[in-house]
């Protein structure tokens, strides 16, 4: 009889060892995941550490919930350098592994990431398709930031069809959630979308108001993604009300910023979007060499939009050069893309 107490014994330690093993590796993943996603978002350089760290530690279980979270985030890390092929299939994979486990947070999420890329691929009504799905699932199970997100890309989604009234109110009921449950960087994010309405409609001063509260906003946050959207805008409005001094400025801050990063796409945007400043501020060849660049980066990645602007714009600097031959034949050129 002892001797069975002492087997049992014996037997439990060993199970509440392996299981306080298990619980401490699982909660070391979780540091590493952490520590990854901050790096993503602030410290790029330091990416290879947890992703080696998270490689190793995960290559024992690929269906687990935690290996979908370091997919996803080596989707990003790959839709920032501008390999969206890759992204999309990290974030594909990541989005089966949650389903699987009926994991509705993680679902929406990767869900959302699958239908950026899709847009960016000019695969708008896949997109939608995704946001809306996102939404659905997000309001059925109170996935309150996941709701914020896919208001969010609904709204961008119908502004870049010129739907400017639906786009509206789909931004306004993110805003109010956004507040609603304190999301900062949500309500950074479509504040800049709604400064990006309003200047669409031509209402500069309305614009200029949200992206300041953004620009006041985001500087707490250290998001470098946002931190360059809003510069981004702000350029973009200085520009429109001819003061390129300041349009420059805050062009090139976002250049910087999506350089550190190593974010290729947005890298593409700023570039065509300084060579546009440069253009009216009559220094065609300097743009000139902007928008090759920028096209490059575009090609590279498969951006198709900023393909079409990149192109459009080396028509128009042909056109200032009075090459009227060679700036129709760009034209076209966008206009077949």
């Amino acid at each position: 009889m002892l001797r069975l107490q002492i087997i049992l014994l014996l037997v439990f330690y060993s199970v509440s060892i392996c299981c306080t093993k298990h619980l401490n590796t699982r909660n070391k993943v979780v540091d590493y995941l952490t520590g990854l996603e901050v790096c993503l978002f602030n410290n790029p350089d330091s990416c290879d550490y947890y992703l080696n760290l998270l490689h190793r530690k995960l290559a024992v279980n690929e269906n687990d919930t935690l290996y979908a979270a370091y997919l996803n985030l080596e989707g990003i890390r790959f839709s920032l350098n501008g390999n969206n092929i890759a992204a999309f299939e990290k974030f594909e994979k990541s989005n089966s592994i949650y389903k699987m486990y009926t994991n509705p947070n993680g679902y929406v999420r990767t869900l959302l990431n699958k239908g950026e890329v899709l847009y960016n691929w000019g695969e708008y009504q896949k997109a939608l398709d995704c946001f809306k799905e996102g939404l659905q699932f997000s309001i059925a199970h109170d996935l309150k930031k996941q709701e914020v997100r896919s208001l969010n890309y609904i709204g961008k989604y119908y502004h870049s069809k010129g739907e400017f009234e639906l786009s509206f109110s789909y931004y306004m009921q993110c805003l109010l959630l956004a507040q609603q449950i304190k999301d900062t960087l949500g309500v950074v994010s479509i504040q800049n979308k709604i400064g990006k309405h309003y200047e669409t409609l031509g209402n500069y001063p309305k614009s200029l108001e949200y992206y300041l509260l953004s620009e006041k906003l985001v500087r707490h946050t250290q998001n470098y993604i946002e931190m360059a959207s809003t510069f981004n805008s702000l350029g973009n409005l200085y520009h429109i009300l001819k003061d390129y001094s300041k349009s420059f400025h805050f062009h090139n801050m976002a250049l910087e910023t999506r350089s550190h990063m190593n974010y290729s796409e947005g890298v593409a945007k700023s570039l065509n979007n300084l060579g546009e400043v440069l253009i009216d501020m009559e220094k065609v060849d300097s743009a000139m060499m902007y928008f090759n660049h920028s096209y490059e980066i575009c090609e590279d990645i498969e951006y198709a939009k900023g393909c079409v602007k990149s192109v459009h714009n080396q028509g128009i600097v042909y056109q200032k050069r009075l090459d009227d031959a060679q700036a129709i034949a760009k034209f076209k050129e966008a206009l077949l893309l």
